[in-house]
């Protein structure tokens, strides 16, 4: 049996390790609070203004967009301006898109609202892996990271319920000034983070070298770019236009919504751990394989459901299989990657799943359009169960 002094001292040595990210990671806490507060509502909420489901698969697909074009230069930004600084900057301007979304009645004026969200929030999140990445000590840098991590699916867990009691209880538009209030907060404790001067940065060297590095990737690397295109194309396209599905066609009210969306990250939280342990032993292509395996049973499950029980048991499953996929198929990127083409292969990556992000909520958009839910479920256990076949090939251990 453990001692309480054991664990005091265990709960010290971590403070001590995670101390240089800790206002990161509480900055982003309240961050992503705020933003899964909206999540029972906000596809709902979208589609309503917009009237179309193909226009709504526009309005979630121009973060891949506007991302494949800034994601470059917005990591040159967080070098040279030093991300606390650029961290604090984007997320004053989140605060004002919030409120902004909240008198975005119009659907002009809503997709107004939405390029300046990502054009602040590509940014955020660049800054924000660059402060991740050079604020621990060395020695630290992963359990930082999982840390983060942690912490961060902590708050995707607790938002969505509150949120869909919140939206039950009172208007929408007060909902987007409480996850205004929220970032107000984060952006208070964001001027705990670490300030580093600016410093000259040769945007086109650095794309010279990660294009030099793209050339030199080898064939198992490509497949496991399109992977991630298609990975990311089924996620994207299945958030994107999930909670209209469940409120309008199955009739679950937002607070029942709010459970089932913190369900479906249950899985992750509790698992992300062990599964890279178990990744590190026996290979991520096993793993792979019955992540996809479990979204083609979650996703089928969804589709056959007609309650909230049913619909609740389709999302763990599918919860499940994004935990095991999503982080995978980065790992095993990395994994086949020699560190000399780093570069390369993140700047890919990254683009991949923009790539995703456009496709995923345009076909879901479309399907939507032409079968509501059916035509669009069929579609992605498709494509899932087509990826747990590729993933399952016998191959090398990694």
């Amino acid at each position: 049996m453990i001692h309480p002094s054991e664990l005091r001292a265990f709960s010290h040595q971590l403070r001590h390790r995670v101390a240089p990210t800790m206002p990161l990671t509480a900055t982003f806490f309240l961050f992503n609070f705020g933003m899964a507060f909206l999540a029972p509502i906000f596809s709902i909420y979208v589609n309503k203004i917009t009237g179309s489901f193909f226009l709504t698969g526009v309005f979630f697909a121009l973060w891949g967009v506007i991302g494949a074009v800034l994601s470059l230069p917005s990591g040159a930004a967080a070098d040279k301006w030093g991300p606390g600084r650029l961290l604090r900057w984007t997320l004053y301007a989140q605060i004002f898109v919030l409120v902004g979304y909240a008198f975005s009645d119009q659907i002009g004026a809503l997709f107004v609202t939405r390029t300046a969200e990502i054009l602040s929030g590509v940014v955020l999140w660049a800054a924000c892996w660059t402060y991740l990445r050079v604020a621990p000590l060395k020695r630290y840098e992963e359990e930082n990271v999982r840390f983060f991590y942690t912490i961060q699916d902590t708050a995707g867990l607790a938002a969505p319920i509150a949120g869909g009691v919140f939206f039950t209880l009172y208007s929408w538009d007060a909902g987007f000034i409480v996850a205004a209030a929220m970032l107000t907060a984060a952006y208070l404790v964001a001027f705990r983070l670490n300030q580093t001067e600016p410093k000259r940065v040769n945007l086109r060297a650095v794309m010279r070298r990660d294009l030099r590095d793209v050339r030199k990737l080898g064939r198992l690397s490509w497949m496991l770019i399109g992977l991630m295109v298609l990975t990311f194309t089924i996620t994207s396209g299945w958030s994107s236009l999930l909670t209209v599905h469940l409120n309008t066609n199955l009739g679950i009210p937002l607070e029942v919504i709010g459970v089932l969306l913190a369900a479906g990250l249950v899985p992750g939280i509790i698992l992300q751990l062990p599964l890279g342990a178990y990744a590190d032993r026996r290979g991520a292509w096993k793993l792979l394989a019955v992540g996809y395996g479990c979204m083609v049973v979650g996703m089928a499950g969804m589709f056959l459901a007609r309650d909230a029980v049913t619909a609740g048991a389709g999302m763990v499953a599918a919860g499940l299989g994004f935990a095991l996929a999503v982080p995978t198929i980065t790992m095993a990127l990395s994994l086949h990657t020699p560190k000399s083409e780093a570069g390369g292969a993140l700047g890919v990556a990254q683009t991949a799943k923009n790539i995703g992000y456009i496709a995923g909520p345009l076909t879901a958009g479309i399907a939507f359009t032409l079968s509501e839910f059916g035509f669009f479920a069929i579609l992605v256990v498709m494509a899932a169960a087509a990826l747990a076949i590729v993933a399952a090939l016998p191959r090398d251990r990694h």
